[in-house]
Parts: C-alpha cells; sequence; structure tokens
C-alpha cells in the first residue's frame, strides 16, 4: 500500500505560502503528488478548491463541484452535518468509512483560523496509506488558512470580527455605536439560533447560510451552543415575519430554536435586546422552533415574575381556587373559566371553543363565581383573572421543568 511522500508534500506546502499560491493552485500541485482525489469545502459547504478527474466516481464530492456547494437537500438527506461535528470534535482528520462514505474511505477533518471553524478538507485514501493520507490531510488543512486570502473570498470574516465585538460584548459605547451605524444602520433585530447539545458545525452553517449572499445580517457563535445574529437595516412593519420564517425553515430542517428580539435603533441596548431574544427562545415556542418577544411577550413577564418572587406571590388565589375545586372534581372549571374570559365573556363562544353546549358554559360560570366570590363579568376582573390563568400555567410548567 503506497505512502503519501511527506516530504514532497511539505514542500509543496511550504513553497505555496511563499509563493501566497490560491487554495486551488496548491490543490493542483498536491494532486500532482499525492496521486488522490482531495477536496475542500467551507462551513455552508461551498466549494473551495477540489483535484481530481471528472466526473468523480464519489457522487457527493461532484455534486458539491458540479453546483459549487452542497444543496440543502443533500446536507439534511445525507446527515453532512453530523460528520462535519465529529470532524470539530477530534480537531484534527479522521477516516471516514460508514454512512455515505460506505466503499469510499476517507480522510477528512476541520480547518481553522484564528482558532474558528472555517471548512472542511478530504483526501479519497483508495490504495493509499491510511496513516499516510491522515497526515497529509492535516498538513494540507493546516496551510489552507494562510492562503484563503490570496484565492477565495473570506470578506464575511472581518464581520465576524465586528460581530464578536459587538454581540458578545454589554452594548456599544456612543462613539463606537455612531461608527457603526455608518455602516450598520438601524433598525436592528437582535436573533439566537441554539442546539440542544454541542453542535458547533450546525450552527457555523447556519451562520454560513443566513450571513452570505449580501444579507444584511452579522453574526458569530457564542460559545458551542449559541449562534448570535444581528439583523441591519430592517423594515419593522415588513421584514419581522420573514425573518422569523427564515430563521424557522433553519431550525426545523436542523433541530435548532430561536429567539427574536423587538427591533431597536440603539446598538448600546443590545444587552437587553440579547436578553430578549433568549427569552424569547427559552419560554416561546409553543407552536414554532422559532419565537419572536413580542408574541409571547405575556408568558416572558409571568415567567420572570415567578422567577423573581416565586410561585406563591404570583398565584392568583382565585384562580388557585379555581383549580383545586376543579382538580377535586374534574369539572373542566379551568378550561371554561379560560375560553369565557378569553372571548370577551361570551358564553357562546366559550361553548363554540370547547365545543359543549351553551347551558353547560353558564352553568360551570356560576359555579365558578361561587369559588371566586366575585363577579367575573366586571372586565378589570377579567382583565386580572386572565392574567392570573396565564400565571398559573407558567407556574405548572415550572414545576414540571419547561
Amino acid at each position: 500500500m503506497p505512502k503519501p511522500d511527506l516530504d514532497e508534500l511539505r514542500r509543496i506546502l511550504l513553497d505555496a505560502v511563499i509563493k501566497g499560491e490560491s487554495v486551488q493552485t496548491l490543490f493542483d500541485r498536491v494532486y500532482d503528488c499525492v496521486k488522490l482525489p482531495l477536496i475542500c469545502f467551507d462551513v455552508s459547504f461551498g466549494l473551495i478548491a477540489y483535484a481530481f478527474a471528472r466526473p468523480c466516481y464519489y457522487s457527493h464530492w461532484e455534486d458539491i463541484v458540479s453546483r459549487g456547494r452542497a444543496s440543502e437537500e443533500a446536507i439534511v438527506t445525507n446527515n453532512y452535518l453530523t460528520y462535519q461535528e465529529k470532524m470539530y470534535l477530534k480537531g484534527r482528520a479522521q477516516v471516514f468509512d460508514w454512512g455515505t462514505s460506505k466503499g469510499y474511505s476517507q480522510a477528512a477533518g476541520p480547518v481553522f483560523s484564528d482558532g474558528k471553524l472555517i471548512g472542511y478538507a478530504g483526501i479519497m485514501i483508495e490504495d493509499g496509506d491510511p496513516e499516510g493520507v491522515l497526515a497529509a490531510t492535516d498538513l494540507i488543512a493546516d496551510v489552507i488558512p494562510l492562503l484563503l486570502k490570496n484565492g477565495y473570498d473570506l470578506s464575511d470574516m472581518s464581520l465576524e470580527r465586528v460581530a464578536e465585538t459587538l454581540l458578545l460584548g454589554n452594548g456599544a459605547s456612543e462613539s463606537v455605536a455612531a461608527r457603526l451605524a455608518g455602516q450598520y444602520p438601524a433598525p436592528y433585530v437582535f436573533a439566537i439560533l441554539s442546539s440542544k447539545e454541542t453542535d458547533v458545525s450546525r450552527l457555523r452553517y447556519a451562520r454560513g447560510v443566513l450571513c452570505g449572499g449580501g444579507r444584511r445580517i452579522i453574526g458569530c457563535l457564542s460559545g458551542e451552543n449559541y449562534l448570535y445574529l444581528l439583523y441591519y437595516g430592517i423594515n419593522p412593519g415588513k421584514d419581522m415575519t420573514g425573518i422569523r420564517n427564515m430563521l424557522e425553515s433553519i431550525a426545523l430542517k436542523h433541530d435548532l430554536r430561536g429567539g427574536v428580539s423587538d427591533y431597536f435603533s440603539d446598538l448600546s441596548y443590545i444587552q437587553s435586546r440579547r436578553m430578549q431574544a433568549m427569552l424569547a427562545m427559552s419560554i416561546g415556542g409553543k407552536t414554532r422552533r422559532t419565537s419572536l418577544f413580542h408574541e409571547c411577550y405575556r408568558d416572558i413577564i409571568a415567567y420572570c415574575a415567578i422567577e423573581r418572587f416565586g410561585d406563591p406571590v404570583c398565584r392568583h388565589p382565585g384562580v388557585k381556587a379555581v383549580a383545586e375545586a376543579d382538580a377535586l372534581g374534574k369539572n373542566g372549571y379551568m378550561e371554561t373559566l379560560e375560553a369565557y374570559v378569553s372571548n370577551f365573556r361570551r358564553p357562546a363562544a366559550a361553548a363554540a371553543k370547547l365545543g359543549i353546549h351553551k347551558n353547560t358554559v353558564i352553568n360551570r360560570i356560576g359555579k365558578i363565581q361561587e369559588i371566586l366570590g366575585i363577579s367575573i363579568d366586571d372586565s378589570r376582573c377579567a382583565g386580572c383573572l386572565t392574567l392570573g390563568i396565564d400565571m398559573y400555567k407558567m407556574s405548572r410548567l415550572s414545576e414540571t421543568g419547561r
């Protein structure tokens, strides 16, 4: 089993760095040296360079070269990001001979720049020595970042450095905010995407997709679980739905959750908007994976009140009494009360929502008023009960672990 000439490879790599060659020129020279197919693509599976006979016998690499990047369908269907995460976690090249690589053994590993994941490099092993091919892959991956500025557009890396300074901090000073506002104009929206577990490859991919293509978004990772995003120059009346839908699509495909802040115009408030997005992500999400702050505002306020003052203080005594009576007799009091007050105290509307007869609602409301000792027909009382029900449901969620 032939072993790659690593000494010759090192000479080629050093020469490429000295001459400032493009990654593609380097790959052409490496291919002549190792005689094995190789490829490199960025975190969003956009092609950086390749060297192999076309069409390639390995359809997945051929598809990336043909399109210039992997399709979203291929990424999701073939679990590409699972492979990439394994590369990231190991930090160096490893042999893949399972899943889509079964029968096509390859050495593949991550490419880092300043400690950040920026892409992946791979070499088909074929009849080569696996250990030698692994070593060659690592050598190439270490040199690629030094050449990228010469042969590949990584202008967004500067945006990421801006994003790190801005999004990870506690707000920009007045002078910095004024300077940035010229390049990144208001209004803004802060958004967060998160994976349940460490999944840097998935979040880096999401960042690559969202922040590319000339969109008005800058983003960076916070640790290994969060992707912070700042949308700038938005139209609050038109763009919020589109922002949520874009995030929702990525969250659904890649098992992420997200939150979106209210819009704002002063970068010095970025810390509070980051918290809004975090709360929306943590507390919202009843029907969607991505929640808008203003849509789950009531739940957020209820949750924060319970966290600050404790459940016993925040529970409405009347709502608690109704819930206890309901639990003893299973009379449907709580759901009837909620349907009644949320439908402007109209028995017919509450009955239609619950799928029961109007007289049943009227009878239950009479018994509920006896428990409460007050008239629900008072609008101020109904408002308190609505909030009390929200607080009760939120405390129940806190007990069971949201």
